[in-house]
């Protein structure tokens, strides 16, 4: 039986199981009953060609690479979650991000002829509120990410809005325009700005070194074709360039985040480790990467490890992608 979004949910940002890779570390969590195949100890290279398919089949499917997990109620860990969102959703989402329409609805509230409208007087925009409320409370729970909660905030800002009155005269409705305009003003502007200053630095949107477009289209044109199998020394659950190059990652060493929850079932230095070894343990890790089907290797920089200016030197074979710091190994040259 396949393991439902919840209780996988629940094991990764409750328990602190890996997203890739759970070969049934740590104990007490279950053991999974067909998990990827990791076919090398050091550095860890886990092998995933088949059954499931996908630019990146252990997130393609990670129900069934999970299957057997059993995630345990941990009531610490929810505690901590629980500060952690309520934190994030206050003070990043709705103050920061929202700062210019919070401001907006106290200065309505001053001018109008209520001031706790909502409290003495509950009525419909408690039906905007009340599920907003809810749902604020059901991710604080596991986990808050901004386009989680986005529509939860609209309804909530109606809700708030909706009950807000000031008086007919007319000084006073012009001030409420002004305010609301001011406020609308407040929240396009600094996205604008951004999205502009990208359009002047960046042309082609590129966004900066790591542009998933520029490595896709680096890597065609070094020669990895629509198709072809890759394998992975880096973060595979942001290989983006991969979905666009149209290949298909099959293997992989990647490397754990300093605390939970993990990104991989690896070792948190399985990189460094990779790029630090012998030539004969690298020739090991190529044939792996050869017998899941492989026909290149991409590698690109990830948390201490840099490629480019971090003192990791490459051997003359790897093809560095221009405009990155990626770089592509071919094992059928």
């Amino acid at each position: 039986m396949t393991q439902t979004s919840g209780k996988l949910n629940y094991a990764w940002l409750i328990n602190g199981l890996p997203y890739a890779h759970w070969q049934g570390q740590p104990p007490g969590f279950g053991r999974p009953i067909h998990p990827t195949r990791r076919v090398l100890d050091a550095p860890p290279v886990h092998e995933f060609a088949s059954p499931v398919g996908g630019t990146y089949p252990p997130w393609f499917d990670p129900a069934y690479w999970n299957e057997g997990v059993k995630p345990r109620l941990d009531l610490k860990a929810h505690a901590r979650a629980l500060l952690r969102n309520t934190r994030h959703l206050l003070v990043e989402i709705i103050l920061r991000r929202q700062i210019a329409v919070f401001t907006a609805g106290l200065a309505l509230a001053m001018l109008g002829r209520r001031r706790w409208p909502l409290l003495i007087e509950p009525g419909p925009s408690w039906m905007l509120l009340l599920p907003a409320l809810a749902a604020f409370v059901m991710y604080s729970l596991i986990h808050v990410e901004n386009r989680f909660v986005a529509p939860f905030i609209v309804l909530m800002w109606l809700g708030i809005l909706s009950a807000l009155t000031v008086p007919a005269r007319t000084e006073v409705k012009r001030a409420a325009e002004a305010i609301l305009v001011a406020a609308a003003v407040g929240v396009m502007l600094p996205s604008i700005t951004a999205h502009t200053l990208e359009l002047l630095t960046n042309p082609r949107l590129g966004g900066g070194e790591y542009s998933e477009w520029r490595i896709a289209d680096g890597l065609h044109k070094a020669g990895v074709k629509p198709g072809d199998h890759v394998a992975v020394v880096g973060f595979s659950l942001g290989a983006y360039w991969a979905r666009l190059a149209q290949v298909r990652i099959v293997a992989e060493i990647c490397a754990e985040r300093p605390r939970p929850p993990w990104n991989c079932g690896g070792e948190q230095h399985a990189i460094r480790d990779f790029w630090v070894a012998s030539p004969d343990t690298k020739d090991q890790v190529y044939a792996a990467f050869r017998r899941a089907g492989a026909r290149a290797v991409v590698a690109g920089s990830v948390g201490d490890v840099r490629l480019v200016g971090g003192g990791v030197v490459l051997p003359d074979e790897w093809l560095r992608i221009p405009g990155t710091s990626y770089f592509v190994y071919f094992l059928d040259r």
